[in-house]
């Protein structure tokens, strides 16, 4: 797509423009270390060339350009710290978004994004969507969940929208302080509705039963030495893409015999 002829001319297109772009976009980048990287399994070096991808990306595709050079270094900026606030992110990739004359050249954009944080652009745009209903809720009640250390555009604390704006009862504009104890009284409710909701010993052995039929069926046709691999690739794409988890865990297996048998009955000691 040509870019309109009303627009300003970019100078970013230029030679000279676009070397001094990425000479100003670098220094939020090369500096970068592991633990600012963000995402689990990224490697730093991929940051510093997210800049250039997005100021190829655009190119053409924008309704002007100006604070476009800003917008995009919040992007990179918030990708490198994605570990530490979902939120910053998506808040970050809206406003960018904004700057695209067409859906098609946004997704042009959030297609290089993703290959820079390793995830599809639909996940991208998750992140916009959950950011925007998060973004709902006042200031006050965002900073008092930040300090409880809670990412409301986390897909994992979605559920607590809902109980936050129940507990808001029409207060659109909380202090602070009545914002903080709003949030005490939402993670006291959802500590005891988890101890109310928790499965007993059977239940979770079944259920657990039923994952385990699942995993058997889709690894059919796995070689047994390549089951293991398979599982830890699933789960983590899994962690990633559903739970809303992007830092490292790690963990021992143990294997043992389960409580039920491969039918699902109980298992009846030797």
């Amino acid at each position: 797509m040509n870019k309109p002829e009303h627009a300003a001319p970019d100078s970013t297109r230029t030679t000279e423009g676009c070397a001094a772009v990425l000479e100003a976009e670098d220094a939020t980048t090369t500096n970068a270390t592991a633990t600012t990287a963000g995402v689990s399994g990224v490697k730093v070096e991929n940051f510093s060339t997210l800049a250039a991808r997005l100021l190829t990306a655009d190119a053409g595709l924008v309704k002007n350009n100006k604070g476009l050079l800003e917008v995009r270094q919040a992007v990179v900026k918030a990708a490198q710290q994605y570990h530490t606030s979902r939120y910053s992110l998506g808040k970050a990739l809206h406003a960018y978004k904004d700057f695209f004359m067409e859906e098609r050249g946004w997704m042009i954009a959030a297609k290089e994004i993703g290959a820079v944080l390793q995830c599809g652009e639909r996940t991208i745009c998750n992140i916009v969507a959950d950011y925007l209903r998060a973004s709902k809720l006042p200031e006050s009640v965002i900073a008092a969940a930040e300090e409880k250390g809670i990412d409301l555009a986390k897909r994992k604390n979605a559920p607590l929208l809902e109980v936050i704006k129940d507990g808001l009862a029409g207060n659109n504009t909380p202090t602070m302080p009545d914002a903080q104890r709003l949030m005490g009284k939402v993670l006291k409710m959802r500590k005891g509705q988890v101890a109310k909701d928790a499965p007993d010993k059977h239940k979770a052995g079944k259920l657990r039963w039923e994952v385990r039929m699942k995993i058997r069926t889709g690894l059919s046709n796995i070689a047994p030495e390549e089951k293991l691999p398979e599982i830890i690739a699933a789960l983590e794409e899994e962690m990633y893409d559903a739970w809303g988890m992007t830092d490292p865990v790690t963990v021992t297996l143990n294997p043992h015999t389960s409580g039920l048998t491969i039918d699902g009955r109980k298992r009846v000691a030797a």
